[in-house]
This record gives C-alpha cells, structure tokens and sequence, in this order.
C-alpha cells in the first residue's frame, strides 16, 4: 500500500542509515552513532547525511595521516565535532573563528616582541616605550589573548601559551564563559541563533564523554593546523570538517573585528548576566574565586565616544 510504514519517508531514512552503518561502520562507531542518535530526534535525513559526513572525514584522515592509527578518542571527537557543524553551525562558527583569532593574536605579539628586541633599547626606551602603549589614547578594550588568560590562565604559569591552555580547557567551558557571550554581538544575531538546533541539546553534546575514552572536546582539538604544536596525542579535528558553513565563520570574523571587548575584574562573587543583557560572568583559575565579567560594545560607537570624551577634555583646557 502506498501509505504503508515501510514506504514511509522518515521509515526509509532509517533504513537507509541501518544500512550505510551495518556495512561502513565498525563495532565502535556503531554504539556512537547510536548514542548520538539522541541529538537528531525525529530528523532521519540529518541521521543519514551525519553518517555520510563521518564516513567521509574519516577516510580523508586515514588517508592524510598516512600509517599512524586513528585512536578511537580521535574518531569519536570526529564523529561528535560533524554533528555539532551539522546542528548548530553559528554557534560552532563563532567558536573556531575565536580560536583561530587568538592563535593568530599570540603569533603577532611574539612577532612584535622579538622585534622589539631586536631594536636593542637600553632600560630608558624601553620605559617611554611603555608609557606610550599604556597612554595609547585609542587603545580598544582587550585582546583575546587577554581574555583567554584571564579566564584560563593560572598564577603560576603566566607566560603559558595558548595552544598550552587550549589543550586543557573544554569546548563547554570556553563556550559558556566566552563565546555564548560575544555570539549575541551583532545585530542580527538573534535570527542566525534561531536557526541552530536546541540549545540545551549543543551543551549536553558538548558534555557528552566515554570515561574509557577521555573524548571530552577541548579548545585544541579544534586548532587550524598551521597552529598545531608538535608532540600532540592526536591531530586537530579541523582539517577534517567538511560541513563546515565558511560564509558563517567570514561573518563572524567581521563581527568580531566589529566590537569593543571589557573584561572586569568584579570580585569574589557576583551574578552572571544571560545573554539578553550582552554580559556574562566567569570564574577565573587566577585567584581562589575571582570573577570576571566579559561585555562588548559596538567599536564605532567606541570611537566616537572617545573622540567626544578627547573634545571636551580639550575644550576645557585639559589636553592629553
């Protein structure tokens, strides 16, 4: 019959997906996709391209890893990291556009700071060097780098570097103190959210780990591969991911560039905002119970208001 459950669409999918699984997939990935399944309730063509998605990063990264083993806690992240790009692109889109910004932030402060040596200043330069930076009257808010210290970094390493603490935070814990912050910076940023899945549903999967695995998803995993620092377990995730939605991360690479970022030091407790009020409380390792609150302001609206504060500094006679 035409309406039978057999010819039903959704019944199809399912097949089609028990079939791709039963004949691709090992033990292993079998007992994951199936665990995973929970995330694409009720949307079986997801399930299907999900699978198809796995199958295919998967073998890409037999294939470029050449005779090293895919560990078991690498296809796992794998096959987890697709369907987060599959489900909630903006919000993973903001997350590795930050990554990669800070990645690339801590590359130019070393940059300028060996060049700065390289200028052999005696004790004297250095010290109007620094009163110039720190005078620096368009100074913009923080840098990522900062931000990223401040609410990683620990007091007895401060000059650990951010692959380093990459390695040692979690996807959940950067997105909950971080990005879930800034994501709610432009303009139409509650239209693009809309269109992620279930936002309890993107923290569990961001929770989600195999205790005999350790497959927890960590800032490194998702470092781009020119950043990968040697002696890495397993590679980075990112040069696998073939779902992921390049014209969301060129947007939110603008608007990041399009924004003021505060960090402030708001003591031993303090309520954390929601993302309705564009701020967010964190908790830092750096001091027993410090916190810190991130917000952000429009950049040109910074600057003109800066540039108002300087006129009428001016104008009465104060001048900088």
């Amino acid at each position: 019959a035409p309406n039978s459950e057999s010819t039903r669409p959704g019944k199809r999918e399912n097949v089609l997906s028990d079939i791709i699984l039963a004949v691709m997939a090992n033990d292993d990935e079998n007992r994951w996709f199936r665990k995973l399944s929970k995330f694409l309730v009720d949307r079986p063509r997801a399930m299907t391209r999900f699978v198809n998605l796995y199958m295919i990063s998967r073998s890409i990264a037999k294939r470029k890893l050449g005779e090293k083993p895919m560990s078991l806690t690498f296809q796992k992240k794998l096959m987890k990291s697709g369907l987060l790009f599959e489900s909630w692109p903006y919000r993973m889109s903001w997350i590795v556009q930050i990554i990669e910004d800070v990645l690339e932030e801590e590359a130019s402060e070393k940059q300028l700071g060996k060049y700065l040596i390289g200028m052999k200043m005696d004790a004297i330069a250095r010290q109007d060097q620094k009163e110039r930076d720190d005078s620096y009257f368009y100074h913009a808010g923080e840098s990522l780098t900062s931000v990223i210290r401040k609410c990683f970094g620990t007091s007895h390493n401060p000059g650990e570097t951010m692959g380093h603490i990459m390695s040692r935070v979690s996807l959940f814990e950067f997105y909950d103190k971080i990005s879930r912050a800034l994501m709610y910076s432009p303009p139409k940023a509650r239209e693009h959210i809309s269109r992620d899945g279930d936002p309890q549903m993107f923290e569990q999967l961001l929770l989600e780990f195999d205790e005999n695995l350790e497959d927890m998803l960590l800032l490194s995993d998702f470092i781009p591969f020119d950043f990968e620092e040697p002696g890495r377990k397993d590679p980075s995730i990112m040069p696998f991911i073939f779902n992921l939605h390049r014209h969301i991360v060129e947007r939110a690479s603008k608007d990041i560039e399009s924004i003021v970022i505060h960090v402030e030091d708001i003591g031993i407790y303090a309520e954390c905002g929601d993302e309705s009020n564009d701020t967010i409380g964190v908790e830092s390792e750096v001091g027993i119970g410090k916190k810190w609150k991130i917000t952000y302001e429009d950049k040109a609206l910074y600057f003109r208001k800066k540039e108002s504060q300087q006129t009428s500094l001016n104008s009465n006679g104060n001048i900088l």
